[in-house]
């Protein structure tokens, strides 16, 4: 008889994104319902889109909310961001360099909340259209911008590791928090910092191949 996997820990990752889902579009709804601008409200309408994978309908609220307000940055982030999900790259890089040419520095929240910055939404159009070095220019300007912001260490941690630099990667590690997305890489890195001897370079070139898989 076959061992049964341990599947506790997936249980509690699914139940932690489950909460962070929950709250993120109660707080959606309450912006679309009471938000002082139309652009505002529209945006956080074209969020929930996204949560429910909506990708036409979010795109839709994003340009109405550029209608009602040409200088909203934050709805052309957004649009970006959808781009890059549908993987329309070159329309996700176009959108997301309009927005950096416009404010490099402009800064906004994910979602969920989380602290986010153009630099990260560049980060993104880079790595998904195979520009690596671009990509980790642009996650280093992030963390300049914002140190809290996770998700852009997180991006830059894979590629440090994908490229083979393990230091960077693990120097990273302490940016990236605790967030459940990131446990896989923070347990490679785990296990690359407690390996020794002969097979520690195997190690290290099947995680490398891995994650720059990954990106």
């Amino acid at each position: 008889m076959k061992d049964v996997p341990d599947i506790s820990s997936d249980l509690q990752l699914a139940a932690a994104k489950g909460r962070e889902i929950i709250a993120a579009l109660q707080r959606l709804v309450g912006e679309v319902e009471q938000a002082q601008s139309d652009a505002a409200r529209l945006v956080a309408a074209g969020k929930i889109r996204e949560v429910a994978q909506t990708f036409q309908l979010a795109q839709k609220h994003y340009q109405a909310a550029l209608q009602h307000d040409p200088g909203s940055l934050e709805a052309k982030a957004r649009l970006a961001i959808l781009y890059t999900k549908q993987r329309r790259r070159p329309t996700a890089l176009k959108t997301a360099l309009e927005v950096a040419q416009q404010n490099a520095k402009f800064k906004f929240s994910d979602i969920t909340g989380r602290p986010r910055s153009v630099q990260t939404v560049l980060g993104d159009a880079h790595r998904e259209s195979g520009n690596a070095e671009d990509a980790k220019t642009a996650y280093a300007a992030a963390l300049k911008l914002q140190s809290g912001d996770d998700y852009a260490a997180f991006r830059l941690a894979q590629l440090h590791l994908g490229s083979g630099d393990i230091a960077a990667a693990q120097n990273l590690a302490k940016k990236m928090g605790e967030h459940p997305e990131f446990a896989e890489l923070h347990a490679a890195l785990r296990l690359v910092k407690a390996g020794s001897g002969p097979g520690l370079r195997g190690t290290i070139a099947d995680l490398a191949s891995k994650f720059a898989a990954a990106v």
